[in-house]
C-alpha cells in the first residue's frame, strides 16, 4: 500500500474483510462472492486448466468455420434446430 505522504513509497499492510459472517442483510452480489473464492483459494468454480484447454479446443473449431446465425421468432427461446444441441437429453425451461 502507498504510505501517507506525498512521496510514492509502497509498504506493507494487512486487512480483514470476513465475508463469511455477514449473514445479516441481502446476499453479496457475485462478483464480490468470486473475488471472496479467490482470496481464499476456494477453486470450486473455477475451471481447471485442462477443462480450459477442452474450451478452447472447441471454440478454436467454431471460430475458424463460423456458422450463419439462424433467425427465430422474438419471445420463443430460440430456432427449433436448437432442440438437436441438447440431444439424447432435453433443454431444463423455466415454465
Amino acid at each position: 500500500m502507498k504510505q501517507p505522504g506525498a512521496q510514492m513509497t509502497l509498504g506493507v499492510g494487512t486487512t480483514a474483510l470476513p465475508l463469511g459472517s455477514a449473514s445479516s442483510g441481502p446476499p453479496l452480489p457475485a462478483y464480490s462472492v468470486l473475488l471472496n473464492d479467490v482470496l481464499i483459494g476456494d477453486r470450486s468454480l473455477f475451471t481447471r486448466p485442462d477443462g480450459l484447454e477442452h474450451v478452447w479446443t472447441v471454440a478454436d473449431g467454431i471460430l475458424r468455420n463460423k456458422p450463419e446465425p439462424i433467425p427465430y421468432a422474438r419471445g420463443t427461446w430460440g430456432p427449433r434446430e436448437a432442440v438437436e444441441l441438447a440431444r439424447p437429453h432435453a433443454w431444463v425451461l423455466p415454465r
